[in-house]
């Protein structure tokens, strides 16, 4: 029987083709669409992108720049505001006017940068991926802020603190007898300013503006009446101590303390929890500041030199002074009566005068090194003396090899002790004095000096709003205690001497030291993103008039600067930064007095019934090219000729 012959059918390959084609078309595709989106996406921000809530997905640098800008200029124009019941506050960047203490500050610059280098990383795989995980995911930049808490704290409590029962606790007051009285403790109310600010802070960081409520709770003082046993064996122990000695390593004098100082230094404390009376450390320092101090501290006698073509000749050294360290102190004092020793030794500072050599080549300062300048002229008569209080704090100071200069811990407390003036700003719809305007003038000029001379900026903050001082717009420097600051650092490896100069309305540092080489080179400032300032603002007050006007700002642009700072070193290295800058629009405010008559409804008045403005500033923005569009030392020279100068 025949076997039967079986027929194998040839395989259908159409539906590989198909598969192999579909999977063709798609890596077409996602390739094309991969290479699509990497250059679509090359110079722009990622899908989903945003810098706190503002979103910049899909645009350029410089229009999310301008988009950033904007929208800071809209919130720092209106400000926050504050609500405690029926009372209200709004904070502005700067208080007082548009040269006031700066409060906050939004760092435009590194918060576009932040969010760019999180979108523009790795090869071309990593950026395809970047995009991909962006589109899923998104990519939030908390906006760069800094707050000055302590005081925002200050300006809160100005407004709300009186509107509480602040607390106190139960209070003693010790005769030298040993003999004492109790002052009861009051109950009372206390504000949760840390939240507050918090929250505030959450709101600077995600661009937003919402009303901040404070919270206030019940205040019970843990030190009362009540629980005070006897406590005239504790009192008689420290008051047994005297006469307290106190000595100095460096010098052979002594101070006694008597009974009744020491009595004035104890107060009711919780100690084991138990209430007991001991030493205060901030009661002993009060007292080594007003009584002790005078006695001790010692100016350095600066020496004098002539200046000769550009050089120093003929130096004359100056004496040495000494100054009583108080914090460090107070705090051997109290540990001192604490231990029942009737000695403590206080801390003396030497202050070496700083060229104290025969001949100030040794230490390498031989020749101008760099210039700086501005213009202050139309300055009102105490902006002026604080100009040159300033001047004369920083003038002769001495900025060894490595170290870094800081214009904050030079300048020290600003008020009439160390020879400031007021001024007039605006706070609480009041005109009210102020000390220190003018400190802007000589942190510009020092920023524009160590500009000159080629030195690394480690810190520098723009001011908020433009003001004709400080012109060209992004050359200035702010600066205000403790923040902001203005830092560089000293890396030419010889000493750095700041001499300053006064002539007319012109305010100049020059650094002297060693030149080696190096070459410093700015732009001029580019500005851009000008933007109007907002209507008239007129504010009711008391201080005037009925219906007369006082207007004690001017309006100014708002706008973006920056220029590019480069420095080549002798052996060829070149370092460049670029200097941004950003500044809010600062619309013209008037005061006017209670009862306006109809001559002065034409203006935008913005007096809200039960809220208090805290307006920006005259002590901190930047000096003057009238042409501008807008984008925050002294050894004094008798005049710009002279050969003599005492530092």
């Amino acid at each position: 029987m025949p076997i039967p012959k079986i027929t194998i059918p040839k395989p259908n390959k159409t539906w590989l083709i198909w598969l192999l084609s579909s999977i063709g078309v798609l890596i077409i595709v996602l390739a094309g669409g991969g290479y699509y989106g990497f250059k679509h996406y090359n110079n722009r921000f990622l899908p989903k992108t945003s810098i706190g809530s503002l979103d910049i997905s899909g645009l350029t640098y410089s229009q999310a720049e301008e988009l950033v800008s904007s929208r800071w200029n809209k919130l720092a124009e209106t400000g926050w505001v504050f609500n405690l019941a029926t009372t209200s506050k709004t904070i502005l960047p700067t208080t007082g006017s548009t040269e006031g203490s700066l409060v906050f500050a939004f760092d435009q610059e590194k918060s576009l940068e932040t969010a760019w280098q999180k979108n523009h990383q790795g090869n071309f795989g990593q950026k395809l991926l970047s995009i991909i995980k962006s589109s899923l995911l998104g990519q939030k930049t908390i906006a760069a802020i800094t707050i000055n808490e302590a005081l925002l704290e200050e300006n809160l409590q100005t407004t709300f603190q009186p509107s509480i029962n602040v607390s106190s606790p139960a209070k003693i007051k010790v005769t030298a007898t040993g003999s004492y009285e109790i002052t009861p403790e009051v109950a009372g109310q206390k504000i949760n300013y840390t939240e507050a600010i918090k929250f505030f802070g959450q709101q600077l960081t995600n661009l937003e503006q919402k009303p901040i409520d404070l919270i206030v709770t019940t205040d019970q003082p843990v030190i009362n009446q009540s629980a005070i046993g006897d406590l005239t064996p504790v009192i008689k122990k420290y008051l047994d101590l005297a006469p307290l000695t106190l000595t100095a390593s460096s010098s052979d004098k002594t101070w006694p303390i008597n009974q009744q100082t020491i009595a004035d230094w104890l107060t009711l404390e919780m100690v084991d929890d138990q209430i007991t009376v001991g030493p205060d450390k901030n009661l002993i320092a009060d007292y080594l500041k007003n009584k002790l101090a005078t006695d001790i501290d010692i100016e350095p006698q600066t020496g004098k030199f002539k200046k000769v073509n550009n050089r120093l000749e003929q130096f004359t050294p100056g004496q040495d002074g000494q100054k009583l360290q108080i914090e460090p102190s107070a705090l051997a004092i109290e540990q001192a009566l604490r231990s029942d020793q009737k000695t403590a030794t206080l801390s003396i500072e030497e202050l070496k005068n700083p060229l104290d050599e025969n001949d100030p080549s040794s230490l390498g300062i031989v020749e101008i090194i760099g210039t700086g300048q501005s213009d202050f002229t139309g300055s009102t008569a105490n902006r002026v003396h604080n100009i040159k209080t300033g001047a004369n704090q920083v003038a002769g100071h001495l900025v060894a090899p490595d170290e870094e200069f800081s214009l904050v811990s030079l300048l020290g407390e600003i008020d009439a002790s160390s020879g400031y003036k007021t001024e007039l700003v605006i706070k609480e719809g009041k005109t009210i004095p102020e000390y220190g305007g003018g400190l802007c003038q000589v942190a510009t000029t020092l920023f524009r000096t160590a500009l000159a001379s080629g030195l690394p900026i480690t810190q520098r903050q723009n001011h908020s709003y433009r003001v004709s001082y400080y012109e060209p717009a992004g050359t200035d420097a702010a600066v205000y205690i403790p923040w902001p600051d203005l830092r560089f650092v000293n890396d030419t490896g010889k000493y750095i001497l700041i001499l300053s100069e006064i002539s007319s309305r012109k305010l100049y540092f020059h650094f002297w030291g060693t030149k080696d080489g190096r070459l410093a080179e700015q732009t001029k400032p580019t500005i851009y993103n000008i933007v109007k300032p907002p209507a008239k603002k007129l504010i009711e007050t008391d201080d005037l008039k009925p219906g007369q006007v006082k207007c004690t700002e001017k309006a100014h642009n708002g706008a973006d600067a920056y220029f590019d700072y480069t420095v080549t070193y002798a052996n060829g290295e070149a370092k460049n930064k670029r200097f941004k800058s950003h500044y809010v629009p600062w619309q013209e405010v008037c005061l006017v007095g209670k009862g306006a008559t109809s001559s002065t409804s034409t203006m935008a008045t913005t007096t809200p019934k039960t809220s208090t403005t805290t307006l920006p500033s005259a002590n901190n923005t930047p000096t003057a090219s009238s042409t501008s569009k807008a984008p925050e030392p002294i050894i004094i020279l008798p005049n710009p000729t002279s050969t003599e100068a005492a530092i």
